[in-house]
């Protein structure tokens, strides 16, 4: 983990107020897992699950896959659709195989459109998910990409979603949304929103979305 501290220096002058000597002191650039804010929005509870249940809903590696789907109610078409029904969903194992050529790593502060302050700030690990939206080739009447967490059987989703071309297309000097399977380093633990979650670089944390088992191509 990568951790700023205080040399001679950079230390404060003396005369400054020890309370803010300690505080700078103390200052720590990612945000340990320990110490990481989660909010969860959909208000699944996951956090208090024990590893059965982890495991039965899909939220360790072992038992995660990833649908990738048209939408039903749209005209979206797509060639290659990627689902549990046709047991051709993106397994763990899969989503390794692509990190193998794949692999993307940037920081991202999490922060929330009602919180004052950053939840935390971490170095994320994933694939592009431009990767997996290639893999199902989408042919017609695909504008809007929506991915979705984990819900309960009855439950509607909490999901966001991107413009097509946002995903596809990275503008230079731009990094791109991921499916992301690492945290500073470690396996994306249940709690904070593991084992795969998307993180959007540069937008609020409402927009990256934890536990994700669903995208859909809509039109």
């Amino acid at each position: 983990m990568a951790s700023w501290g205080i040399n001679e220096h950079s230390a404060p002058p003396a005369d400054t107020d020890p309370r803010l000597q300690e505080a700078i002191a103390r200052l720590q650039y990612l945000t340990p897992l320990d110490r990481a804010f989660i909010l969860d929005k959909g208000k699944t509870g996951i956090s208090k699950l024990p590893p059965e249940k982890l495991s039965e809903f899909g939220l360790v590696p072992e038992t995660w896959s990833l649908e990738v789907v048209p939408d039903p109610a749209s005209n979206s078409v797509v060639e290659h659709p990627l689902s549990r029904a046709s047991r051709n969903a993106i397994s763990w194992d899969g989503l390794m195989n692509l990190a193998e050529k794949n692999t993307v790593r940037f920081m991202q502060v999490c922060t929330c459109t009602n919180g004052a302050d950053p939840f935390h700030m971490s170095l994320w690990e994933g694939v592009p998910l431009r990767e997996l939206i290639r893999l199902v080739s989408p042919k017609d009447n695909v504008r809007r990409v929506y991915y979705q967490s984990y819900h309960a059987e009855g439950i509607t989703p909490f999901q966001s979603s991107l413009p097509l071309a946002q995903i596809l297309e990275t503008p230079p000097g731009e990094m791109p949304v991921i499916l992301a399977y690492k945290m500073i380093g470690r396996p994306i633990p249940a709690s904070h929103g593991g084992p795969v979650r998307v993180i959007v670089p540069g937008s609020y944390g409402s927009k990256s979305i934890m536990w994700v088992p669903r995208v859909v191509l809509t039109n």
